[in-house]
């Protein structure tokens, strides 16, 4: 069912729609109409085959996700989560609707490469051998891998495998510093390190929010882009208030 928001466009561009119809009729007679509603009716037909597409990939990416996220209890709902995220920072920073999905699409599946991780390592308590650290850190690489043979996902490949990346160069897997990590990674690493530190792990209990905002500040221009933590924050800021403001309505 359409929101009142959606409602009210679709009458409006009803309402310009005829105003249009009307003044080709007058000017041109009824041919000039079809000569354009022809071509609008098969813009309809070619956009509402593309969103039966799009849900259809996003619907195989989600099932793909919760297949990965069952081998850790811990981390079940993390990449929707970093998805959410990671979409109000784009949003933000005034990306076009088709970054912001291609940068969602790159969260969803950002822990892909964990399929490969041994599940005791996943949900070990203690601090990892130098030896698990390596295979942890090899993650992003392989999720690239795994999904590099994906004609459509060929364009968040670079945003994968970078995610872990930090524009002080102190990151994995590459070492990659300032403009050399792609954008959409710089977006992910904050989407993700936020949630990771406000989500139970084997190891530690969640921080506040509070307290977790407090860290993406201090590695603000650091290990984190700074424009994509002010914007984070400046998203997380709107839906705490919209938030408040339904409890009191």
């Amino acid at each position: 069912m359409l929101g009142f928001r959606e409602y009210l466009l679709s009458l409006i561009a009803l309402v310009v729609l005829g105003l249009v119809l009307a003044q080709l009729v007058s000017l041109g007679g009824y041919w000039s109409v079809v000569l354009l509603v022809v071509p609008f009716l098969v813009a309809r037909q070619t956009f509402r085959v593309y969103q039966e597409h799009s849900d259809a990939y996003r619907d195989t990416l989600r099932s793909l996700v919760s297949a990965i996220e069952a081998k850790d209890t811990y981390t079940r709902g993390h990449s929707e989560r970093v998805a959410h995220f990671a979409r109000g920072i784009a949003e933000e920073l005034g990306y076009a609707e088709k970054t912001i999905q291609s940068i969602e699409w790159a969260a969803l599946l950002h822990d892909i490469g964990k399929i490969a991780i041994s599940t005791s390592t996943l949900r070990k308590p203690a601090a990892l051998t130098e030896e698990e650290y390596r295979e942890v850190q090899g993650h992003p690489q392989l999720a690239a891998d795994v999904l590099s043979d994906i004609d459509f996902l060929e364009d968040i490949l670079p945003m994968i495998s970078a995610h872990h990346e930090r524009v002080d160069g102190t990151g994995y897997p590459a070492g990659l510093s300032g403009d050399e990590v792609n954008m959409g990674a710089r977006i992910l690493a904050v989407a993700d390190c936020y949630d990771a530190m406000t989500s139970d792990r084997p190891y530690r209990s969640a921080l506040h929010p509070s307290n977790a905002i407090d860290e993406l500040w201090r590695c603000a221009g650091s290990q984190l882009d700074y424009d994509c933590v002010a914007a984070f924050i400046a998203w997380a800021n709107r839906q705490t208030q919209v938030d408040q403001s339904l409890e009191c309505a």
